[in-house]
C-alpha cells in the first residue's frame, strides 16, 4: 500500500490523507509505542513523506545506465555500494556494478533530503515503509484497522475471508509449485494446443497482412516488422521447462524456510526468496526457455511481454 503522490499536493484528498496520517499513528500503538511519542514520531514522518512527494511530482523519467561507483560520485550523500551490497546476498556487487538509475535529479534531491532529516525520523519511515506494505500479513485486530482506511479510501467494507487471502497468497508467493499442482490437476492439453494453433494462424495472417497489404511502410520497416513478427514467442498456459520440472522448482525455492506457526515470517521468507532469484539473474543473459513467473498457469490472463518479446495467456 503507498499513497498516490497527488494526494499530498491536492487538498481535495485532504481526507484520505488524513486517514493514512491515523493509521500510521494507530499502528504505531498497537504496536507498543508511546502514545506521545508516537504522535510526535508520525507529525515528523508525515512532514518527510511531504517533502519526498512534492520532489516526486515533478518525475522526469530519465534513465542512464551508471556505475555504483559513478552514483556514489554524481549522487552523494548515500553509500550506493554499502546500499546494495546488504539489498542483493544472491548476487556478488562492486563499484563497477552497471546499475539503471531512474531520474537522478529526484535521488539528488532524495540524498540531500537524508542528509537534513534526523536519523530518528529515517529510522521510522523506514520501518513504516515496511510495516505498511505487511500488515495485512499480521494478526486480525491489525486487518480490521487496515479495512477501516480501505472504507475511507476506497469504499471497501468487509475483510477478504482468511481461506480467499491464504489461497491468494500461496498462488501469488509460491507460483511455481501451485502451477506445477493445477497442471497436473486441471489443465487441459488440448486446449493448449488449439490456443498455440490460434496464435499460430493470427502471426500468418499479420505476415500476409505486411507481405499483400501494407502500403504505407518502406521495405526497410516491413523487414522488421516481419522479424519481429517471427521472433515472437508464446506461452500458451504455462510454461513447460518451468511447471513441468521439478528439479527448477525445488532449485528456486531451496532458501525458503517455512514455520507452520508462523505466518507472518513465511511471508517474509517467500517475498525475501522471490527477490534474491530476481538479483541472482544480473549480468546473465537473457534465457527465452527459462523466463521468470511473470504469468502463472493459475492467472486468468494475458499480456504482451514487450522487453522479451513473448506472448503469454
Amino acid at each position: 500500500m503507498s499513497i498516490p503522490f497527488k494526494f499530498y499536493i491536492d487538498s481535495r484528498y485532504d481526507d484520505k490523507l488524513h486517514a493514512y496520517y491515523d493509521l500510521m499513528y494507530d499502528v504505531a500503538i498497537m504496536l507498543g509505542a508511546d502514545p506521545q511519542v508516537a504522535r510526535n514520531d508520525v507529525i515528523n514522518v508525515t512532514k518527510l513523506e511531504y517533502k519526498l512527494a512534492t520532489h516526486k511530482n515533478s518525475d522526469n523519467d530519465v534513465i542512464v545506465e551508471k556505475s555504483i561507483a559513478e552514483m556514489n560520485r554524481d549522487i552523494p550523500g548515500i553509500d550506493w555500494l554499502d546500499l546494495f551490497k546488504r539489498m542483493i546476498t544472491s548476487h556478488p556487487v562492486n563499484s563497477s556494478t552497471q546499475i539503471l538509475v531512474w531520474d537522478e535529479e529526484y535521488l539528488s534531491h532524495l540524498s540531500n533530503l537524508v542528509q537534513n532529516t534526523d536519523r530518528r525520523t529515517l529510522q521510522n519511515y523506514l520501518v513504516w515503509t515496511n510495516v505498511k506494505r505487511r500488515i495485512q500479513s499480521l494478526s486480525s485486530r491489525f486487518q480490521q484497522r487496515y479495512l477501516e482506511f480501505e472504507e475511507t479510501l476506497f469504499g471497501k467494507r468487509a475483510l477478504t475471508s482468511r481461506r480467499e487471502r491464504c489461497a491468494k497468497d500461496i498462488m501469488y508467493l509460491m507460483k511455481g509449485p501451485t502451477g506445477k499442482l493445477y497442471i497436473e490437476t486441471y489443465f487441459s492439453e488440448a486446449k493448449k494446443k488449439v490456443a498455440e494453433e490460434l496464435f499460430d494462424f493470427i502471426r500468418k495472417g499479420f505476415l500476409h497482412l505486411l507481405d499483400n497489404e501494407v502500403t504505407w511502410m518502406d521495405n526497410k520497416t516491413k523487414a522488421y516488422a516481419r522479424l519481429k513478427a517471427l521472433g515472437v514467442k508464446r506461452d500458451i498456459g504455462y510454461n513447460p521447462r518451468i511447471y513441468k520440472n521439478a528439479t527448477y522448482l525445488d532449485q528456486h525455492y531451496k532458501n525458503v524456510v517455512i514455520d507452520p506457526n508462523d505466518y507472518f515470517n513465511n511471508v517474509i521468507s517467500l517475498l525475501t526468496n522471490q527477490a534474491q532469484n530476481e538479483f541472482r539473474l544480473m549480468g546473465e543473459l537473457y534465457n527465452p526457455q527459462v523466463e521468470p513467473f511473470n504469468i502463472r498457469p493459475t492467472m486468468v490472463n494475458a499480456l504482451n511481454n514487450l522487453e522479451h518479446n513473448v506472448i503469454s495467456m
